[in-house]
């Protein structure tokens, strides 16, 4: 590895084909020890130099990894820690776990990228090193030597002779280093102090910025509350999906019958929206032991004597209205198809 420290000359050149025959004099002689500087890029520089293809790439490679792996950790470990069955699909889903491994894979990619280059360009440097010319940030060209005593007087002819117009000497210097990442939090906290002292400059005693009002309470917006019906129709109007009234209480519900005559074909189906929909919380056997229970409150076993003996209609209403925790479900399951559900949780019962 080469270190760019101790005692050092600078040799200015006025011409790139100047600076080039330079560098091409000190290859020839062996001697990797020094910088070019250059107002702006050239391809012919870069070929004198002789640089190794960049390890930025190896940077780029680790984090499209590690981003990769990370989508799938973060969403299997996700699917496994709260295992809940979404419309019948499996806990764990190639497809949609897919999509998350890609976008991570392309962000931290992209991240790891441009750390590799900041740490192998020592970006980003504040302070110039004391001994920097400003004609090489303009129209001229810079090689910077680094040796010993008797070595740099040598390489100081050698530089002249190439067609140097300027060769000056420098004592070893020492950086005055500053802390990047101090700096950096630094002025992140000083973007929020800003920040919020211009929004309570800005804000009076109503709460209000400027002519707009903003509420902290999410709870306070025209939106549907737990175990709220959705609203009925306008009045006069028939809604395009159909309307299905509420039921008044559980006393109305006990008198309800179950239209839906158990069959072969209707046993299938209604197995199939049991496990879709209730098979979370409740159980393969409805005892309350879903995959849910264990992360959350217990449902109840509904295979006990009290729920064998409520009537059918009851146990519609619950599934329409909700109870205590469990949500309704009004929307997501239809009026038939909750009272197949009724018909396989008998069978459950029965089994029991």
């Amino acid at each position: 590895m080469r270190k760019y420290k101790g005692p050092n000359i600078l040799a200015v050149f006025s011409a790139q084909d100047l600076l080039l025959k330079g560098i091409h004099e000190l290859k020839r002689s062996g001697y990797e020890n020094f910088l070019v500087y250059s107002p702006v890029p050239h391809h012919d520089i870069e070929h004198a130099l002789h640089r190794p293809r960049s390890p930025v790439r190896v940077f780029t490679l680790i984090g499209g990894l590690t981003g990769f792996l990370t989508g799938w950790a973060l969403t299997i470990g996700s699917a496994m820690h709260y295992p809940l069955i979404v419309g019948g699909k499996p806990i764990i889903s190639i497809p949609p776990f897919g999509v998350l491994a890609y976008i991570l894979t392309i962000l931290f990619g992209a991240l790891a990228t441009m750390m590799g280059f900041l740490l192998n360009a020592r970006l980003p440097q504040l302070r110039l090193t004391p001994n920097y010319d400003e004609r090489l940030s303009s129209d001229h060209y810079g090689i910077q030597v680094f040796g010993d005593e008797e070595s740099l007087k040598k390489w100081a002819r050698v530089l002249k002779k190439t067609g140097a117009i300027d060769v000056r000497k420098f004592a070893p210097t020492h950086r005055h280093s500053v802390n990047v990442v101090t700096s950096h939090v630094l002025l992140f906290f000083v973007g929020v102090f800003v920040s919020t002292i211009t929004l309570a400059s800005c804000t009076n005693d109503n709460g209000e910025i400027g002519n707009y009002r903003y509420r902290t309470d999410m709870h306070e917006q025209p939106s549907f509350k737990k175990q709220e019906d959705p609203r009925p129709p306008v009045k006069g109007t028939v809604p395009v999906s159909g309307y299905e009234l509420p039921i008044k209480d559980s006393l109305t519900a006990v008198r309800l019958v179950n239209p839906v005559r158990l069959s072969s074909r209707n046993a299938d189906t209604a197995k199939v929206l049991y496990e879709t929909y209730c098979l979370p919380c409740h159980g393969l056997g409805a005892k309350g032991d879903g995959p849910v229970a264990a992360k959350f409150q217990t449902p109840p076993d509904l295979t006990l004597p009290r729920y064998r003996r409520a009537p059918d209609g009851y146990l519609y209403y619950v599934m329409r209205h909700g109870h205590l925790i469990m949500p309704p479900y009004y929307e997501g399951v239809k009026s038939r198809e909750r009272w197949l559900i009724v018909q396989h949780l008998r069978t459950l019962q029965r089994l029991q």
